[in-house]
């Protein structure tokens, strides 16, 4: 697991690896992650498209993205 925000991540696990790094440049090998699952996150960065390819280049070729993205702005007009 990883967040850009220490707070967001101090869990107690001994079962998954948390980090604290930037969304643009994963500390992570290539195709070298079985699952990505983002909650609300790609619709706060200022460069999504870059971060998608980040998150593309470390996920294997037969893994899973999950990607919850808020779109409400978008679609309904604020009163």
């Amino acid at each position: 697991s990883f967040d850009n925000n220490r707070n967001s991540i101090n869990f107690d696990s001994d079962k998954i690896e948390y980090r604290c790094t930037d969304t643009a440049n994963l500390p992570f090998a290539d195709n070298s992650i079985d699952c990505v699952f983002s909650n609300a996150v790609l619709e706060h960065i200022h460069n999504p498209q870059k971060v998608i390819c980040e998150i593309a280049r470390v996920t294997k070729r037969i893994g899973i993205g999950i990607h919850e993205v808020d779109f409400r702005d978008h679609f309904f007009k604020q009163e």
